[in-house]
């Protein structure tokens, strides 16, 4: 498992990097207000994308890794299964655009840009879930790093005419030229060729995905509530300063995300591994929230001399709101491990509650909070975006400690354990690395 967790850290890194260098490189060229007409007119269909989806992903992943052997018949099954939703939820997001931009201007590009993105994420995405599944982390972390390189290169083209529809546009472009023919490419060779439809596959790839599709729902609707909220408040220039300072806050939310999209194959798969899936999930819990509390402390500090450094004094501003944010970040990265976890564990159930119960939360704390202040400003409203993550986060330890196992003292000091058994990995992945070079020099 050392390995897989390398490969996604790696992954996780590399994507890390690319996001920090676009998110750098667009706050420049198109300062605060072209930046918040760029997260306009892309937060509808990042937004939708998940909706699109309906949850076939994690069902698209859960069921590849306990039939490996019909992995092109799953793929395509899913594929063709995906195209109604998508279709559906682009006709939702027409409906809703010209309400959410109303006087910005932006309305003609954002209906084009919804129409062309949509299909490509979704195409994107299929055959890489299927690389999950067959646990190839190396494919998969390409796919995650091969959307931020897109991007970046989408945010380059802006150099020659710094316009927030440029880097759209570029985007649609570049993902349907490169992006999505890299994908089939890379994935050609770990994946059956050509893709076949199963009509007997229908029921339980639906049968895992709607109770996901609920509440991945929440969960996606809730990730972006803030914003919309900021845009339909506010003004596209706020959404710039929070667009940047959310990037910063979810440093943190991407790493735990993908020690999360880890555990749905491992806790899935692991009655074939011989592993105990309930002690790998809270070992992995434990790990998480330590990193993340530590990676909170560090980052904290260096805001204030950081943000400005990278992203032009001109989002100075921003420091307070990134620095809630971040806190924010940090707590709902936990609950979406809670989440992954228990789909892992073959209990999707319980993300259907908790996320439901997330959203609740988060829609009254803030709903109720912009009304009390009438006209909030941005660090009111990431001060309330980050109290309303930890009601979510307490029924998450609720739900763990009745379904999964107890809660207390003696769960906490396993981690006295895990660190134990990460020092001994490490080690003799050291020793292993050390005694390669020595062969190699003798040779």
């Amino acid at each position: 498992m050392l390995k897989h967790i390398g490969m996604t850290l790696a992954g996780f890194g590399g994507q890390l990097l690319l996001s920090l260098a676009s998110g750098i490189l667009a706050a420049r060229l198109l300062g605060p207000d072209m930046r918040g007409e760029l997260a306009a007119l892309l937060l509808l269909p990042l937004t939708l994308q998940f909706v699109a989806l309906a949850g076939l992903p994690h069902a698209q992943t859960v069921l590849v890794s306990q039939r490996p052997n019909q992995a092109s018949t799953i793929t395509g099954t899913t594929m063709l299964l995906a195209l109604l939703p998508c279709l559906v939820t682009v006709a939702f997001g027409l409906a809703a655009i010209p309400w959410l931009l109303e006087g910005t201007g932006l309305q003609h590009h954002a209906a084009w840009l919804l129409i062309c993105l949509l299909p490509l994420f979704t195409l994107y995405s299929m055959p890489f879930n299927t690389a999950l599944g067959l646990k190839h982390y190396g494919v998969y972390n390409i796919y995650r790093v091969g959307i931020s390189a897109v991007y970046l290169a989408a945010v380059l083209l802006a150099l020659w005419r710094p316009e927030a529809t440029v880097i759209g546009w570029g985007y649609v472009g570049l993902m349907a030229l490169f992006g999505l023919p890299l994908a089939y490419f890379i994935c050609h060779r770990y994946i059956h060729w050509p893709l076949r439809v199963d009509r007997s596959l229908i029921s339980p790839l639906y049968h895992f995905a709607k109770p996901t599709f609920f509440s991945q729902l929440p969960q996606i609707l809730g990730q972006r509530f803030d914003q919309f909220v900021v845009l339909a408040v506010l003004n596209t220039t706020a959404l710039g300063y929070y667009t940047i300072a959310l990037a910063v806050g979810q440093m943190f939310t991407s790493l735990q995300q993908s020690v999360g999209t880890l555990l749905i194959p491992y806790l899935a798969g692991s009655t074939h591994d011989g592993r105990n899936p309930v002690l790998l999930f809270g070992s992995a819990l434990r790990v998480l929230t330590a990193l993340s509390a530590m990676g909170v402390m560090v980052l904290g500090v260096l805001l204030p001399w950081l943000l400005p450094l990278l992203f032009g004094q001109a989002f100075a501003p921003a420091v307070p709101v990134a620095t809630l944010l971040l806190a924010a970040g940090a707590l709902m990265g936990l609950h979406t491990a809670f989440m992954d976890g228990f789909r892992g564990l073959g209990l999707p159930q319980l993300p259907l509650k908790s996320e439901w119960f997330a959203l609740l939360c988060k829609a009254l704390v803030i709903a109720v909070g912009v009304l009390w202040l009438g006209q909030p400003t941005l660090i009111e409203i990431a001060l309330l975006a980050c109290l309303s993550t930890l009601p979510a986060l307490v029924y998450d330890g609720l739900l763990y400690h009745r379904h999964v196992e107890p809660l207390g003292l003696q769960w906490l000091l396993r981690a006295r354990g895990d660190a134990y058994a990460i020092s001994l990995k490490v080690r003799d992945v050291l020793a292993i690395r050390a005694l390669r070079v020595k062969t190699i020099k003798k040779n």
